[in-house]
């Protein structure tokens, strides 16, 4: 059973933005392009998160206020990713729906990466479930804990690959918001939108070190405001 959630989860992961991508191209007329920058500025801002967290600068503290710190790196790249994408590569875009273009590529690279990880992940310990790991040039200390990681990893609850595969689809329409705020932000240079984005973002991810039930019930919140937004000025689009 864990087999399965685990491909649906990385198969809605891996389909849902491009078909979410055709959908935006053929109902509002937006351009590939905008989805792939999109996309570029997520890749972008977690290269940004791991740099500024690596070990080489110093790493981040341990306890409560390194995942604070962890967390407020990782949401202030993503906006000022958006922010720089907006400012300096796509100044011609002004449109609504344009932005929804750009946040629907910046959210579906989250969700494509972690489904080809996922997917990796799923190869690597589906290898491992039956290997005859006495062929390897391993220490039986050594193959005692690669057998015990395996095991931990095939024990997990069938569920959870579901609750995970959740907590992305209630994140998703934050993305679609965000970038129409931080493009405002630039357009009418408002600072205010983009400081707001950035400590949704911070709340995002803080809710996700309390737990799987608080990071749903934020994400829950989330999913409710922003579709609630877009549903409300969709017309302006």
């Amino acid at each position: 059973m864990l087999t399965f959630t685990l491909v649906l989860e990385i198969v809605v992961l891996l389909a849902l933005p491009v078909a979410v991508g055709f959908w935006m191209r053929r109902r509002l007329g937006t351009a590939w392009g905008l989805f792939f920058s999109g996309a570029l500025a997520y890749v972008a801002a977690q290269m940004v998160s791991a740099v500024l967290g690596s070990p080489l600068l110093g790493g981040l503290p341990a306890g409560p206020a390194g995942g604070l710190i962890a967390a407020l790196i990782a949401a202030l790249a993503q906006e000022m990713a958006r922010y720089g994408l907006y400012r300096f590569f796509l100044r011609d875009v002004r449109a609504g729906r344009e932005a929804l273009m750009v946040g629907a590529g910046h959210g579906g690279a989250e969700m494509v990466i972690i489904g080809l990880l996922l997917l990796l992940t799923l190869f690597q310990f589906l290898s491992f479930r039956n290997a005859d790991l006495t062929m390897l040039d391993l220490s039986p200390e050594e193959q005692d804990q690669i057998r015990q990681i395996v095991a931990d990893f095939w024990t997990t609850p069938w569920f959870v690959p579901l609750l995970r595969l959740l907590h992305q689809l209630l994140i998703a329409p934050f993305h679609l918001v965000a970038s129409l705020f931080v493009m405002w932000s630039v357009t009418q240079r408002r600072w205010d939108y983009l400081a707001g984005m950035v400590g949704l973002h911070l709340l995002l991810y803080l809710s996700q070190g309390l737990g799987p039930i608080s990071a749903l019930t934020v994400a829950g919140l989330f999913a409710a405001g922003s579709l609630a937004y877009l549903r409300h000025h969709w017309s302006a689009f």
